[in-house]
């Protein structure tokens, strides 16, 4: 497999009932010799393996007596690396007020290799800066695998939403960066 995937499945059987829905979930998949293991940058130094996975993130939709706001999830990112600046419009009907935006990547890291260097990526939501110096964290820092590999990303923030379109821009330089997933949430 070549690129991003996203797969839609009801994972129903595999969320407890009541408790805390938001954990650590364990995401098996097959390993062979074209696989890399090493959490290492994917694109230096080289490795012979042709399959690198960076990481997974779970997104389950599901209902209570308090869910108040229409949810959106955006998954058909595929071919959607950059290293610059991307932008993504994100249509829905039109919403007012406030929200939370989630986003999910991969290919952040802190640095190179298992470098733990610096993440200076910029993340604006509507025009407003939400993530990146020196306002918060990187959205793009590799936070989902910590210590090593810093590879996935998943990150939620309050929004404003204000029309039909949000508008999500990053600002990067020198690191390739892989969206594979947003949700809006609206209050």
């Amino acid at each position: 497999m070549v690129g991003n995937h996203s797969y839609v499945a009801d994972v129903t059987r595999f969320v407890p009932i009541g408790g805390d829905l938001n954990q650590d979930y364990q995401v098996v998949f097959h390993f062979d010799a074209e696989t890399s293991t090493t959490g290492q940058n994917p694109w230096a130094p080289w490795e012979a393996q042709k399959v690198r996975a960076e990481g997974a993130t779970l997104i389950i939709v599901y209902r209570t007596q308090d869910t108040t706001g229409p949810l959106f999830v955006y998954d058909a990112l595929n071919n959607s690396m950059f290293s610059g600046t991307a932008q993504f419009d994100l249509l829905h009907p039109n919403l007012g007020g406030a929200g939370r935006f989630t986003m999910v990547g991969a290919d952040g890291q802190r640095g190179g290799g298992h470098d733990n260097g610096a993440s200076n990526e910029l993340t604006f939501f509507n025009g407003n800066q939400i993530a990146g110096p020196p306002v918060a964290s990187s959205d793009w820092d590799g936070s989902d695998g910590w210590p090593l590999p810093q590879l996935w990303d998943t990150h939620t923030h309050n929004v404003r939403l204000d029309g039909s379109v949000s508008r999500v821009r990053y600002q990067a330089s020198n690191d390739c960066l892989v969206p594979v997933a947003f949700v809006i949430d609206a209050d």
